[in-house]
């Protein structure tokens, strides 16, 4: 077993995970675990019928055993419903080692069909949990994964020529401190100095878009230069107490709790609450996720994700794809205890991502199989748009026997 390879073992993960810590320990950066729920269904193909105290010790063997393969900044999400959401949180809550980090509400269901024959004596379910633990040495995440907000803000109707991608992000990182200071404000107004504004519109004008999606698209992909204005009494008094205005369009300054700004270096005085502030479209065309996911599809498509199917209990690609971003890089190792039909190593494939997948079931094990090998071929589903997968990459397969 090469510690380099990404491998798919058939097997029971309690068992494949302790065989794989001589190869393996502390390497694991995100362990993802897609459990049984215990829902007491019986049309799953496995057993998801256990006495409560059972599940737990199940499940607590399991995690032990992903938690000893896990790096000092790892971290641990285990997907659940309210079937065992409670207990599980106060059994993972003892685990040495690991801190509770959140419990994020994700939106896994419409509200229509058969779920709505009795919504006149309770409310129907349309959501599950990811309980997300870390490691002691976690510093935060690697990147948020934040989505497109529903249609485009009128009022972003300046165009900042001169703001690449790469000085938006410089500022971005500027407003990201805690608390900013004087030499913040002065590299950040430095590096708006080039900057001039123009109407939007004139900017439109000169793009002759075949149609509004064309046109959407492309203010999408230039919101990091675009802006409004809005008025602040507050910060007006700032900028009128400064002792010099720099001679450029857009400039920087500090709020009384040393957070960083931007205003308009030229605006109407005569007003006592002018539309000085600037405000930059990225910034609210596209929003965090905090705890509460309702922007991943997970009907339509996704059943037919990596060209299998898996009914009851198949995740969306894109809901991996948040995760996977949010706590690795590329090179890190991700691990999927119950892989299932295989979609998180097919997210991880498609990332750059090194994984082991776990596969009781053998006939879960070949749906996982073969997704995988659709996606070394070049699987057009899915995230693979949005990564721009073109294929590629190996895969090892493996079987621990009883």
């Amino acid at each position: 077993m090469n510690p380099t390879d990404n491998l798919l073992i058939c097997g029971d993960n309690l068992q494949v995970m302790q065989s794989l810590s001589p190869h393996f320990a502390h390497r694991v950066k995100l362990v993802y675990v897609d459990p049984p729920y215990n829902t007491h269904r019986k049309d799953f193909g496995y057993n998801d019928t256990f006495e409560r105290e059972q599940w737990l010790s199940f499940m607590r063997s399991r995690l032990e055993a992903a938690v000893a393969l896990m790096t000092d900044d790892g971290a641990l999400v285990v997907q659940c419903d309210d079937h065992e959401q409670a207990y599980l949180k106060v059994m993972m809550d003892s685990f040495s080692g690991l801190s509770f980090l959140n419990c994020i509400a994700v939106k896994m269901s419409e509200p229509t069909g058969v779920k709505m024959n009795h919504g006149d004596k309770r409310f129907p379910k349309i959501k599950e949990y990811l309980l997300v633990y870390v490691r002691p040495d976690f510093k935060g995440f690697v990147a948020i994964d934040k989505y497109k907000s529903d249609g485009w803000d009128p009022e972003n109707d300046l165009f900042l020529e001169g703001i690449t991608p790469d000085i938006r992000q410089q500022l971005i990182d500027l407003q990201a401190k805690d608390k900013n200071t004087e030499a913040d404000a002065k590299v950040a107004t430095d590096l708006l100095k080039s900057a001039t504004l123009v109407p939007l519109g004139k900017k439109l004008q000169e793009q002759r878009f075949p149609d509004s999606k064309a046109m959407e698209t492309w203010l999408y992909d230039h919101s990091h230069c675009i802006v409004k204005t809005a008025g602040s009494e507050s910060l007006t008094k700032i900028v009128s107490a400064l002792p010099h205005q720099p001679e450029q369009d857009v400039a920087a300054a500090l709020s009384s709790r040393k957070v960083l700004f931007f205003y308009l270096c030229h605006y109407n005085r005569k007003v006592r609450q002018p539309r000085l502030r600037v405000l930059f479209a990225d910034e609210n065309l596209y929003k965090h996720p905090c705890d509460f996911w309702h922007d991943i599809k997970t009907s339509g498509a996704v059943a037919k994700e990596g060209g299998v199917e898996l009914h009851n209990g198949k995740k969306p690609e894109r809901l991996l794809y948040r995760l996977i971003k949010m706590f690795t890089r590329e090179g890190d190792l991700v691990m999927d205890p119950f892989m299932g039909s295989g979609t998180t190593c097919a997210v991880a494939h498609k990332m750059n991502r090194q994984y082991i997948g776990i596969e009781t079931l053998p006939e879960h094990f070949n749906l996982a199989l073969r997704r995988l090998q659709n996606v070394v071929d070049g699987d057009t589903t899915g995230i693979s748009t949005l990564v721009n997968w073109q294929g590629g990459g190996a895969f090892v397969t493996s079987q621990l026997l009883p």
